[in-house]
């Protein structure tokens, strides 16, 4: 894993305004489990998952948790990069 890029992945959705993401930073947090929500950005930024630039108003995932704030809280994934399903892992 590159330092400053997080590993993620999209393990659950339980609604289409929801996520369950794994995201693991080597250089500031880990959150194996991490709830996130569809909202607004309220900034620019850019996709943690796909990099593409992120304005401001742009429909985006952000970790839902806000107290006592995750290490990523500022972190966002673009609804367009969010997969609808996700595919279920072999044994």
């Amino acid at each position: 894993m590159a330092a400053g890029k997080p590993t993620i992945r999209i393990l659950d959705r339980p609604s289409s305004v929801t996520a369950i993401v794994y995201w693991s930073d080597a250089a500031t947090c880990h959150y194996g489990y991490q709830g996130w929500r569809l909202a607004g950005a309220e900034k620019d930024g850019q996709c943690a998952l796909s990099g593409q630039p992120v304005r401001r108003g742009d429909l985006v995932y952000r970790p839902a948790q806000r107290e006592p704030s995750p290490r990523n809280v500022d972190a966002m994934i673009l609804a367009s990069a969010m997969p609808e399903t996700v595919e279920a892992e072999a044994a």
